[in-house]
């Protein structure tokens, strides 16, 4: 049965970014070996998983369609397991164990790229990938079908789901995703709490620009006489809007002078509650800062073009 729209195709026992998670002992046979035995993560794949998955092959080959039952038992290792145990870069060709027996003897053929396993949030993990056909009682286990696909994966799930029943009635589809579905779904925690920190850092924006005007505004009511006093003596618009302007600008340079800093010493607080960023991004302060300026100017600039429209007379006669 030929489709199409898969472009490659591959079983696991689990799939990628999930909450499952199989771990298991492994040491090394070899003498020049730097540590003898790590826990390690594992997963049983077929042919194609890695060319699926868009994890680069480091070094050797990856698993292949000649791996099964009755050839030498090969399996493929991270970059993270390889140094640990090899730190000079010479796993190729090397052997690990599973367990105590000869039959759990398994020669590294391959090396990949670290990756993300359970969490996109994780650090990096050792993990060992193992032919499925080499595998058996409980440890043969596919329950993932993994596909490269072009086209709208909406309709490829569809399609995806009629052919399997096509194939057979009797296998169960649990659940149907595409890898950004998943990565998303281990992500909801963060996204929520960045929804409610724009959301929060927006409303203090907005409390502190309501409250600065506010504040600007009963400052040009109680200076109404000495506004009215400088107009009467000749004084220009521009310097009384300067006048007003000034204070606004003082207290946007005591709190950027303030707030700058205290962002730089919370960078490592902040770094636990971020994912994929720095704390310290220039680019973003310098953003922050402009529009914080902006908005602090306006927020002074409107008091300041009131007091410049006040009627001398009337300012005299303010009480």
């Amino acid at each position: 049965m030929h489709f199409p729209w898969v472009l490659s195709a591959s079983l696991s026992a689990l799939p990628p970014i999930s909450d499952e998670n199989w771990e298991l002992l492994i040491s090394a046979t070899e003498s020049e070996a730097r540590k003898s035995e790590i826990l390690s993560s594992f997963n049983g794949i077929t042919p194609g998983y890695f060319e699926t998955s868009g994890t680069r092959l480091m070094a050797g080959r990856g698993i292949e369609s000649s791996d099964s039952e009755g050839t030498p038992q090969v399996a493929v290792v991270n970059q993270t397991l390889a140094s640990r145990f090899f730190p000079h870069g010479q796993a190729l060709g090397k052997h690990i164990l599973t367990g105590s027996g000869a039959k759990d003897q398994w020669e590294i053929v391959g090396v990949v790229e670290d990756g993300k396993y359970t969490s996109a949030r994780e650090t990096p993990r050792a993990m060992v990938f193992l032919p499925l056909r080499q595998l058996s009682g409980e440890d043969l286990f596919a329950g993932c079908l993994l596909l490269r696909t072009k086209g709208d994966p909406r309709q490829v799930a569809s399609e995806l789901r009629h052919a399997l029943t096509r194939i057979d009635n009797n296998i169960p589809v649990m659940k149907v995703t595409t890898l950004n579905e998943q990565i998303g779904e281990s992500m909801a925690r963060e996204v929520l709490v960045s929804r409610l920190s724009t959301f929060f850092s927006l409303l203090a924006l907005s409390l502190a620009c309501i409250g600065l005007y506010g504040v600007m505004s009963y400052n040009v009511v109680r200076r109404a006489n000495e506004i009215g006093v400088r107009m009467a003596l000749g004084a220009e618009r521009n310097a009384v809007l300067w006048l007003v302007l000034r204070e606004t600008l003082l207290l946007l340079a005591v709190g950027i002078a303030v707030g700058i800093p205290a962002t730089l010493a919370a960078t490592r607080f902040v770094q636990s509650q971020l994912f994929g960023v720095r704390a310290f991004e220039p680019i973003v302060i310098g953003v922050a800062t402009a529009a914080i300026v902006f908005v602090t100017a306006i927020a002074g600039y409107l008091p300041a073009r009131r007091a410049t429209e006040v009627d001398p007379v009337v300012a005299l006669r303010y009480e």
